[in-house]
């Protein structure tokens, strides 16, 4: 049987003028989040998550200028249509929806979107 862990008080030698804790992280994630939001406020920009329709693992699922993606802010529009209505591409991956095996020979397949964070600035 292992030894069990011993977990050392924050006052131990140890941890000699080390004294994590929750404020810390609150006061970090507070600065965090009021900086990113009054940069928002300030710009007037937007942000909308984008998805390409879903496809199965045996099919090619490549990201094109015609690929559709629905946008709950920016609409139902092409990489190009969204480049023309003045929104910029931020981040894209591709995003698992559904995973699973096949009954009868037990491959595994899954359907992937893609995931396109877009942006627009205000003019």
């Amino acid at each position: 049987m292992p030894a069990p862990i011993r977990h050392q008080p924050f006052d131990s030698p140890a941890f000699a003028g080390f004294r994590p804790g929750i404020r810390l992280v609150a006061v970090l994630a507070c600065f965090a989040w009021c900086a990113s939001g009054s940069a928002v406020a300030a710009t007037g920009s937007q942000a909308d998550v984008c998805y390409s329709p879903a496809i199965s693992s045996d099919a090619p699922n490549k990201l094109t200028a015609s690929t559709t993606l629905d946008c709950p802010q920016a609409g139902h529009s092409t990489l190009t249509q969204l480049a023309q209505s003045g929104w910029s591409v931020a981040s894209v991956q591709p995003v698992v929806v559904d995973y699973g095996a096949d009954p009868a020979t037990r491959t595994p397949r899954s359907t992937t979107v893609w995931m396109v964070v877009v942006q627009k600035e205000a003019r």
